[in-house]
């Protein structure tokens, strides 16, 4: 998984990098979706950092809108996070 992540700004870099391996935005780009395709029980130690991280962050985490694999994280963006995945698109 990595070295611990503290700062906002390595927070948002690393989640930036999940998004360019496997997330996307929904069809609205209201909502930042984080490993897409995987299932619950996959990726588990990066899901749990990621959901640490959006909470250090002060995102809002949103119950997925679709049926997806039941890993997908859905994050409502704000200017920061918008920001950071533009740089990783």
């Amino acid at each position: 998984m990595g070295a611990e992540v503290h700062d906002d700004a390595a927070a948002l870099t690393q989640l930036g990098q999940w998004w360019a391996d496997h997330g996307f935005d929904d069809p609205t780009s209201e909502f930042c979706i984080l490993f897409d395709g995987s299932g619950p029980d996959e990726d588990e130690e990066e899901r749990a950092e990621a959901v640490r991280l959006i909470d250090q962050l002060g995102l809002e985490r949103v119950e997925p809108r679709d049926r997806g694999a039941g890993g997908e994280i859905w994050v409502r963006y704000d200017d920061r996070l918008r920001a950071e995945i533009d740089r990783w698109a």
